[in-house]
């Protein structure tokens, strides 16, 4: 009878840890009877963990859960996940219930409108469409195109503590990633016999988002069945679309090319504006003078594919979910001038930043469609902004709803210094939906010269900017032009 894990703790009293490297792990039998109590224990109901060099805390391993779906070839193991479990495997199995609904899509015939809305027109392209087909099932079966062992380690961790994640390849310590707002973020550890595949879960994952059930549940009322046809709000909400967006970064398991988190003028393409906008401007794949460019690379961009294929088939929709009126208006999703580098971590993400660094606009940054002013006629760009962490956040839409009226010139006179604190109650018409919250706006003046952006265009950037994931912005932030200091401030409404 192969050990349990409830045997396994009633020892950790008498060996708290125990090193395993992966490379030596057989030869640990021959060392002590303690140690094949491990190894049984590995082989028999993987309650250990498969990767790396690392201590195993034997009170806080959890055994492995598998996916509802058979057709997974992953084997999960979990860190930091007490409490957790029930809650993981439903967004798992949500996210392969999305990829499920992608791929019952048909090029040229089932849900091909929602494929030309977010993978853009070419989606219809026998190569685009193998592509896409093929990366929706590789994010169902997980299978790793490693030839010695194909079945791949998925390495879950709930929460960031009380043990973080190793750190990502190219970095050297152990850092937070799980900052500023973040929901998730993986990343792959490259080995000798195979490679570790993380996935990092942040609380407002648990706290803010919910399943597929949860939200058809709320959907299933007549009052809220507008929101069955709201991109935004189906983007928003669910724990299986962030978790699909992560593994669609894992290269190795879905396919290729690699899939990132694309950074376009001011911020990440993330959303349903952005997203919709990249897919109309570049569609699936734009090979630019410098680097490739398109849907098929945005991780997001295939989230949102998942959710509307899915909601449409459970409600029978007539058309896709869209996002916001006047989002085929909205700046170009243009590449940045320069090559970026290559992904190393990817927190729902920058590619190829340090989780803990803030995202900036740099100085050169335009105002949305437009070009680099002569500065002997025109004002100066904004100063890079300054974006605060705290513990409070709320739907960036929702800020720049408030933005809105505080910029109102009828109502606000900015020759002077202006300070005002809004709530939902504020908007017309009022809502209750964010009543726990306020958002503080501020303007203090200054004599040197016009702004190059308005006070709207200013806060819609800045919370672009300063927003840590497509759901959530938190904390406070301001930028400084010629004509003063913008600020916003979100804290709980009392």
């Amino acid at each position: 009878m192969p050990i349990t894990i409830e045997k396994l703790r009633a020892i950790s009293e008498k060996a708290k840890q125990i090193t395993t490297p992966r490379a030596t792990r057989v030869m640990l039998i021959t060392q002590s009877y303690l140690s094949v109590l491990i190894i049984s224990a590995y082989i028999n109901s993987s309650d250990a963990t498969p990767y790396g060099q690392q201590t195993v805390v034997l009170n806080s391993i959890v055994k492995r859960a598998t996916s509802s779906d058979p057709s997974i070839q992953a084997k999960r193991y979990f860190t930091n996940c007490d409490g957790y479990l029930e809650r993981e495997k439903t967004a798992s199995d949500d996210a392969n219930k999305l990829a499920n609904a992608a791929d019952k899509w048909q090029p040229g015939k089932n849900y091909q409108d929602d494929a030309t809305l977010w993978f853009g027109k070419d989606s219809i392209d026998n190569n685009f469409a193998i592509r896409i087909a093929n990366n929706f099932r590789n994010a169902m079966s997980l299978h790793d195109r490693n030839w010695i062992w194909p079945e791949a380690q998925l390495l879950i961790y709930c929460n960031e503590f009380p043990q973080l994640p190793p750190p990502a390849d190219g970095y050297k310590d152990k850092k937070p990633g799980c900052t500023r707002g973040t929901n998730a973020y993986s990343f792959i550890k490259k080995g000798w016999f195979h490679n570790g595949y993380y996935v990092v879960f942040c609380q407002p994952f648990w706290k803010i988002m919910r399943s597929l059930d949860d939200i058809k549940n709320f959907l299933d009322f007549p009052e809220t069945k507008e929101y069955r046809n709201d991109a935004s709000f189906l983007n928003k909400v669910s724990r299986g679309q962030t978790y699909l967006h992560e593994l669609m970064h894992l290269t190795n398991l879905i396919g290729g090319p690699q899939i990132e988190d694309l950074v376009a003028g001011n911020g990440k393409v993330y959303g349903a504006t952005r997203c919709a906008k990249l897919a109309q401007d570049y569609g699936c794949e734009n090979k630019t003078s410098h680097i490739a460019w398109g849907t098929t690379l945005n991780s997001d961009n295939y989230a949102h594919f998942g959710i509307s294929t899915y909601f449409r088939q459970q409600y029978q929709l007539n058309a896709p979910p869209a996002p916001p009126k006047g989002w085929e208006k909205t700046p170009r999703m243009d590449p940045p001038d320069e090559k970026p580098k290559p992904a190393i971590v990817n927190i729902n993400g920058d590619p190829g930043v340090d989780a803990t660094e803030p995202s900036v606009i740099p100085p050169e940054s335009l105002p949305p469609g437009g070009k680099l002013p002569a500065p002997v006629s025109h004002p100066p760009p904004p100063s890079p902004p300054n974006c605060t962490p705290s513990q409070t956040g709320t739907d960036p839409s929702f800020a720049n709803n408030l933005a809105g009226i505080f910029c109102d010139t009828k109502k606000t006179d900015f020759s002077k210094d202006q300070s005002k604190t809004l709530t939902g109650k504020d908007l017309s018409p009022p809502t209750d939906n964010y009543s726990a919250i306020k958002v503080q706006f501020e303007f203090k003046k200054a004599n040197e010269g016009e702004c190059a952006l308005s006070c709207a265009d200013t806060y819609e950037q800045l919370i672009s900017t300063c927003q840590y994931d497509s759901h959530t912005v938190y904390g406070q932030a301001d930028v400084s032009q010629a004509c003063g200091n913008y600020k916003f401030s979100i804290t709980p409404a009392k």
